[in-house]
């Protein structure tokens, strides 16, 4: 009969994969982007109609998908530097060391960027190059070696009151209310 082959390390599939990711990524970007702009001027006219309420209750999701879009920019640049440097990625048996952080960023972001099968594909080569247990580290961030800012800006982590009213405010200064 036929045997099943075992997939292995295809550092093709990850140089390709990685270039393909950061297109994807900037389209996302772009259409939140767009839904913010948007966001940001419902909230403007839920300002100038002195609904407060419904303003905070916006602007918590309306913050979440701008700093999405901060998230995203740091995303790329670990993924266009994982690109150059590939052939590192390549020649090394184990996570090069100052490679790690990025790395590992990628591989903790994948589940927070839905829409980027690229990046899935990504996971998977890392995993076959470095194993399973690497990339779970990573995902878990159990050795801390992920970037804290992208670990911030697509995290789920709720903005403080005072977050909240600053952005309002910039806002209402934007649409000079």
């Amino acid at each position: 009969m036929f045997s099943k082959k075992q997939p292995t390390f295809d550092a093709v599939k990850l140089k390709a994969n990685l270039k393909m990711a950061v297109t994807r990524i900037r389209m996302h970007q772009n259409k939140r982007q767009n839904n913010v702009r948007v966001a940001r001027r419902e909230l403007a006219e839920l300002l100038n109609a002195r609904k407060f309420d419904a303003c905070r209750v916006k602007t918590e999701g309306v913050m979440r998908e701008d700093h999405g879009i901060t998230g995203l920019d740091i995303l790329v640049l670990f993924v266009e530097l994982l690109w150059a440097r590939h052939s590192i990625i390549t020649e090394s048996r184990s996570c090069p060391p100052e490679l790690k952080e990025a790395i590992t960023s990628v591989l903790w972001a994948v589940p927070r960027t839905d829409g980027v099968q690229e990046l899935q594909a990504v996971r998977l080569q890392f995993a076959l190059k470095y194993g399973k247990p690497f990339c779970e580290m990573a995902a878990d961030n159990s050795e801390h070696s992920v970037n804290d800012k992208l670990m911030d800006r697509l995290g789920v982590n709720v903005p403080t009151a005072a977050d909240c009213a600053d952005y309002l405010e910039g806002v209402a200064l934007e649409h000079q209310l």
